[in-house]
């Protein structure tokens, strides 16, 4: 991360979220997944794993039913509205559009091009028993393979599981509104204007601003965390209220980070690596030169 980046975000830091809130006793029992129409039909196939999740209700979101939720859930809130409305990059889209389905109804969320291996309510071990959980976060990268991963230990976000109003996405919300508008002044366009690399997506709105923010809000929280403490993790562990997966939750799929190794735990989700998100049509026309250089590392 480029220095200038780092002070904007020292700067985004300083927001507290810390509060106490009140939580609904169990999540809300809905899926929520967004694609364009042909990514719809492509894993039409792995969306019916999420359709036939028993006892949730699936909502698929299209880029009318997007701009509806938007528009019906944060009318109140002037200034997410009129952000979404001037934003034009489908692939910064759906990493918000994720976060605010999070923050304003919470459920599960999860890309297209995953398939659901167990049913969200086995998510939570057994032997937690009543201790609060209110979200649910996977590790996505726990190795030193690739340089695109800047941080020792990355969050996944393409899976993400919690109830309404919780801080990781009134962070995460807040977090990439400030992150573009920063990029945007930086590149001194509008923000309807702009366009992304791999690696500013992958920063400003993905799974590099997702790991920040969950480290903050746990940090927060008054838990003793820092990258090392989710080093060689091997079963689901309770931060505060936030249950951090091992790298099989989610990402048992990859070749890095033990996954798919049975002592880093039991798989949950199974993600196929589409490699949609970053093409041109999507980030803008700084990503046909990201893309191609990208072709050796693992996509989102």
């Amino acid at each position: 991360m480029s220095d200038d980046i780092q002070q904007h975000v020292a700067a985004a830091e300083a927001a507290d979220f810390s509060a106490p809130k009140t939580y609904p006793s169990r999540f809300p029992r809905v899926v929520w997944q967004t694609a364009s129409e042909h990514g719809k039909q492509q894993y039409a196939d792995k969306a019916d794993t999420w359709k036939g999740v028993q006892g949730f209700q699936y909502n698929f979101l299209s880029d009318d039913d997007a701009d509806d939720f938007v528009h019906s859930n944060f009318s109140s809130q002037r200034s997410i509205i009129k952000f979404w409305d001037e934003l034009s990059l489908p692939v910064i889209k759906a990493d918000f559009l994720r976060y605010l389905t999070m923050l304003a109804v919470g459920g599960v969320y999860s890309d297209i091009d995953t398939s659901c291996l167990l049913h969200p309510d086995r998510w939570i071990p057994v032997d937690l028993g009543a201790k609060t959980v209110n979200a649910i976060i996977g590790i996505e990268y726990d190795d030193t393979t690739y340089k695109m991963f800047v941080r020792p230990v990355s969050f996944c976000q393409w899976t993400l599981m919690a109830k309404p109003g919780h801080p990781i996405y009134e962070t995460a919300v807040q977090r990439v509104m400030s992150n573009l508008e920063f990029l945007a002044r930086r590149k001194r366009v509008a923000l309807s204007a702009l366009t992304l690399d791999k690696m500013e997506v992958l920063e400003a709105t993905g799974p590099g601003m997702i790991s920040d923010v969950v480290i903050q809000v746990l940090q927060n929280q008054g838990q003793n965390v820092t990258w090392e403490t989710f080093h060689d993790q091997r079963e689901p562990r309770l931060f505060g209220d936030v249950l951090i997966l091992p790298i099989n939750g989610f990402a048992g799929s990859q070749k890095h980070s033990h996954a798919g190794d049975p002592l880093y735990g039991e798989k949950y989700v199974q993600h196929h690596f589409g490699r949609s998100w970053y093409a041109p049509e999507r980030a803008g026309t700084d990503a046909d030169q990201a893309a191609s250089n990208s072709s050796h590392v693992p996509s989102r």
